[in-house]
């Protein structure tokens, strides 16, 4: 098996199967994705639609973000998402990227941040993971707009609860970087580029690996487990349980 299905839409979409877990098994292949936006060809339609088979979409994003896609007039998009067939959910997580920083804090912002969206962003990350724990809805995928940042806490916080390890989860992460760069090339090759690259932030094409270390070493700091950060959507250590059991295997 491997990460990239060969979407030529979305820059960084990948499974999230065959890491492995402390306790010997790992991760199921095929079940959970991670992702961008689903801008999809009609080619990544029939990816997702017919050798996937995916089930449920869970968007983290804004409800501006959302809502400009949705019912902005972009038809192209509707049409195409609706013609995978799956269901789609729409969880907007706190998008808290300006948090102030406290003198002795050398992190970068990024990481700051991180910790205070995953808190923020609890109730929306509870409703994913009640998703993510019923079989019926798999294969899924979750998203927001580049797939890194609130993505990226949803996928740490879940391989960990499942026990891979710290190291791991950040080399996951890291495999955003090399994505970055593939949207940004896709938004160069565009004629209204100029404009697209103008209304972006410099960080929106960027996936620093010491933000999601800065996260990791928060979570660690402040709760000491995945387990007990995991309270903080909601499950307790049966649950985590549960959830290892459907989707790790020997």
């Amino acid at each position: 098996m491997i990460r990239d299905c060969g979407l030529s839409g979305p820059s960084n979409f990948r499974d999230l199967g065959g890491y492995a877990a402390a306790d010997g098994r790992t991760v199921r292949w095929r079940r959970i994705f991670r992702s961008d936006a689903l801008r999809l060809t009609d080619a990544d339609v029939a990816i997702l639609r017919d050798e996937v088979g995916l089930r449920l979409v869970i968007d983290l994003r804004t409800a501006f973000e959302y809502g400009r896609r949705e019912g902005g007039g972009n038809e192209n998009y509707v049409q195409r998402n609706a013609a995978v067939g799956a269901h789609r959910v729409h969880l907007p997580m706190v998008d808290e990227t300006r948090i102030k920083r406290q003198a002795s804090d050398e992190r970068p912002i990024a990481a700051r941040s991180y910790l205070k969206m995953f808190e923020r962003g609890g109730p929306a990350l509870t409703e994913a993971f009640a998703y993510i724990a019923d079989p019926a809805h798999h294969p899924l995928v979750f998203h927001c707009a580049a797939g890194k940042d609130r993505t990226g806490i949803l996928a740490a916080m879940l391989l960990g609860v499942l026990g891979v390890d710290d190291e791991t989860i950040v080399a996951d992460y890291a495999l955003s970087q090399a994505n970055m760069a593939k949207a940004l090339e896709k938004i160069r090759a565009r004629p209204d580029a100029e404009r697209i690259l103008a209304s972006r932030p410099p960080a929106t094409f960027e996936a620093p690996v010491e933000a999601l270390i800065g996260f990791v070493d928060a979570v660690r700091g402040t709760y000491g487990t995945w387990e007990a950060a995991a309270t903080v959507v909601g499950l307790d250590l049966d649950g985590v349980e549960r959830l290892r059991d459907l989707l790790l295997t020997t």
